[in-house]
């Protein structure tokens, strides 16, 4: 028998569970249920579980309150008070609606409160997430039209004893308040703002079980929250792109389909001045500057914003002009050069910047224009040595943002008096207005921008109003509306590729956070739950740019420092770990590979990689192991994932020899290669450094076996080994087979 609380009358009821298989999707207990949306006791014990029934595989005695089922065509759920007032539950065959007084709710101090040191365990939501796949989990908890300062604690595993309950201190906000040893503690976030978000990302979580706690944290009010979950099969691995020289942050700007990267760093410690960057075969490449004399904040001054598929950069460089200093439009060219664009002023005076750049190596982007002094810019395409002006509506300023195959430019310029910013598009000498078709889709919109545009001539970029800002797509004359992650307030679209794929990021302000998003096929993902391994320290920011074959570069935050970062689709690249045993280095001729510590590598799988051992002053390369063997050059075919070794040991090592004898006619080799026992000979010796592990091979004359062997270390059938530490003699016994 259980009870229901339902319009405030108390109903007995037998319940009778309908199947004995987990389905995908929610379910919601509704025993014992809050219905004032505050805090209520929640969870009552047996449940009762809303259609489809998914709570037959647990065995505990905890008063969950919910249950998400995760399978291969079932990865997003949203658990909210809305979501419950859809469902049903069914009794003795009959079906009921979920009682309109349901709500999720929890206490104001549930999860902590800095009075008492702990939290109010007995006002905490506890729920389950069932994963039937290795997968990223994405958990956004939002309060839900309260003011509830929410917070989140999730761990590994079920409670299935029979005999917990949630405790009423809940220690240091990550202890495991159900007094079991079935859970571990993987990860917590807790807000500060009441109405808040928090979020949690965890990747490469194993199918399971795991356990989530929602509460407040140390707020005034208790209430109604919402969560968002997302279970992702990881999609991506992340490169650090590092930064120029001793510089302390970096953003990248552009990608190409070879997964160049462009972009700007800071290059010295000692001053706040950047200088664009390529990254390319591995490495962050200095572009340098127009003006290498020239002194900004104690330094040089350039950034790069986009690269063509050829590896052409655009951007822009501090120059020098009579006796001022300029920031010109530049192109950073494969052979080292910076031309010049110049700018629509006579003398080439003001400023510019040049932002995109297509295969043919046409650039558009903006410049000053008009007389000296008048704050006037115009955006520009520029073409074989020409600089053409785009227009504008009116207003003193505009900017070319982006450009396909087509010549087809978008950006914005300012109308009249400068009250608005409005959308452009631009081609064959036409510019248009995109304001009013883009505008009609948000209540109050202010400002329009377009960001980018592919070769269909789909646009993306952004209306903005007072609240926040709406990215959007304008695709065959209709717009839509990309929607912000979980939590969000305000968003951005950056760029599209072909496949419609498109990058930017998401403001969740009571985080005070941004984070990167992919948006496809109708769905925004955030790029921090897509990631193979969340390298740590990291959170991804924004997202700048995507090739046509799924590169992606953007800026994140690690630890704190703005890094500029560059996604590899898994089904793109390899991976090859290179690590180094002592003292020295492995590099390679073309693929980047330069490596003093265990570094991490994505390559192309053509052409095959040659790697190269180098010893530090005072050692001694000894040999590779891994997928290489032996002490030559080391060739590696990126066919799959690949891992090698590089032995390195102090030059003053003491050498001992292996003596190797025979009692008849068979060969015997070593590895590493040192010792080759042709057939005939019947004595072989050779030296080696102490510690390393000699392998012996042998191979009888036909007819023969080798019958045992003496002086090694370990051995098994036809092979030796011997681990070195004194001169050691061995020999190899081989008989006659049996006929």
């Amino acid at each position: 028998m259980i009870f229901i609380k339902k319009l405030g009358m108390i109903i007995t009821i037998l319940l009778i569970y309908s199947s004995n298989i987990a389905i995908a999707g929610v379910a919601y207990n509704i025993s014992d249920y809050d219905n004032d949306g505050t805090s209520g006791s929640d969870g009552g014990l047996p449940a009762i579980w809303t259609n489809p029934v998914e709570m037959n595989n647990y065995s505990g005695s905890l008063n969950a309150m919910w249950e998400v089922n995760f399978t291969s065509n079932f990865n997003n759920a949203i658990i909210s008070t809305a979501d419950a007032l859809t469902k049903s539950y069914t009794i003795k065959g009959n079906n009921f609606t979920v009682p309109n007084d349901y709500a999720l709710a929890v206490g104001a101090k549930s999860w902590y409160d800095s009075v008492e040191g702990t939290g109010w365990g007995h006002g905490l939501d506890f729920g389950l997430i069932n994963l039937t796949y290795d997968a990223n989990l994405s958990l956004t908890v939002e309060a839900d039209d309260s003011s509830l300062i929410p917070a989140v604690t999730i761990y590994k595993g079920w409670d299935n004893s029979q005999s917990s309950s949630r405790h009423g201190g809940f220690i240091d906000k990550r202890d495991n308040p159900l007094g079991s040893s079935d859970v571990v503690y993987l990860k917590s976030a807790e807000g500060n703002v009441a109405g808040g978000t928090v979020k949690i990302d965890l990747t490469g979580l194993k199918a399971g079980q795991y356990t989530v706690f929602v509460g407040g944290n140390d707020g005034e009010k208790g209430g109604k929250y919402k969560i968002t979950l997302n279970a992702s099969i990881p999609r991506y691995t992340l490169v650090d792109l590092g930064v120029i020289g001793s510089g302390t942050s970096s953003r990248a700007q552009g990608v190409n389909n070879n997964g160049e990267v462009s972009g700007y760093s800071k290059y010295n410690s000692t001053f706040n001045a950047t200088h664009a960057f390529k990254y390319t075969n591995g490495a962050m490449k200095d572009l340098g500057a127009l003006k290498p004399e020239g002194i900004f904040q104690g330094g040089t001054y350039s950034r790069a914003y986009h690269i063509n598929e050829v590896g052409i950069v655009v951007g822009d460089s501090y120059v020098q002009n009579g006796l001022k200093t300029l920031s010109h439009p530049v192109r950073f060219n494969n052979d080292g050069s910076i031309a010049d664009l110049g700018t629509f002023r006579p003398n080439n005076d003001g400023n510019g910047m040049a932002k995109d750049i297509n295969a043919a190596g046409v650039i558009v982007g903006y410049s000053a224009s008009g007389a000296e002094g008048v704050s006037h810019y115009e955006p520009f395409m520029w073409d074989r040595g020409v600089l053409t002006s785009l227009g504008s509506f009116g207003g003193t300023r505009g900017e070319a943002l982006g450009i396909n195959e087509s010549n087809q430019a978008v950006g914005w310029s300012l109308i009249a008096n400068d009250t608005a910013q409005h959308a452009f598009s631009y081609s064959r000498g036409v510019i248009t207005d995109l304001h009013s078709v883009l505008a009609s889709n948000v209540k109050n919109a202010s400002a329009t921008v377009a960001s980018d545009v592919n070769a269909d001539g789909s646009i993306v970029g952004d209306i903005v109003t007072a609240s926040g800002t709406h990215p959007f797509l304008y695709a065959k004359n209709e717009v839509t509306m990309l929607g912000w992650l979980p939590g969000s307030v305000s968003g951005s679209a950056l760029a599209i590729n072909n496949q419609a794929q498109i990058v930017g990021y998401s403001s969740i302000s009571s985080m005070n956070q941004t984070h990167a998003f992919l948006y496809e096929n109708g769905v925004i993902h955030d790029l921090n739950s897509l990631l193979k391994t969340n390298k740590s320290g990291w959170i991804l920011t924004d997202a700048t740019a995507i090739s046509d074959n799924g590169f992606i570069a953007g800026t994140g935050y690690l630890n704190g420092v703005s890094h500029a970062y560059l996604l590899y689709p898994l089904d793109k690249k390899k991976q090859l770990n290179v690590n180094i045993n002592g003292f020295g280095a492995v590099s390679s001729v073309d693929a980047g590979v330069n490596c003093t510590r265990s570094c991490e590598y994505m390559l192309n799988e053509n052409p095959p990689l040659t790697l190269n051992a180098n010893a530090s002053a005072g050692f001694i390369f000894t040999g590779w192991s891994g997928d290489c063997i032996g002490i030559g050059l080391c060739q590696v075919k990126m066919d799959e994932n690949k891992e090698v070794t590089a032995k390195f040991i102090s030059s003053s090592t003491p050498k001992f020899y292996i003596n190797v004898t025979k009692s008849s006619l068979g060969m015997i080799t070593s590895s590493p290669a040192s010792i080759s026992c042709g057939l005939t000979q019947k004595q072989c010796k050779s030296y080696f450094y102490k510690g390393e592990k000699v392998t012996l091979t042998a191979s009888p004359n036909k007819g023969q076996y080798v019958k045992s062997w003496k002086g090694c270390t370990s051995s098994l059938g036809n092979s030796c080994s011997v681990l070195i530490a004194k001169n050691v003699t061995v020999t190899a016994q081989f008989a006659k087979l049996k006929k």
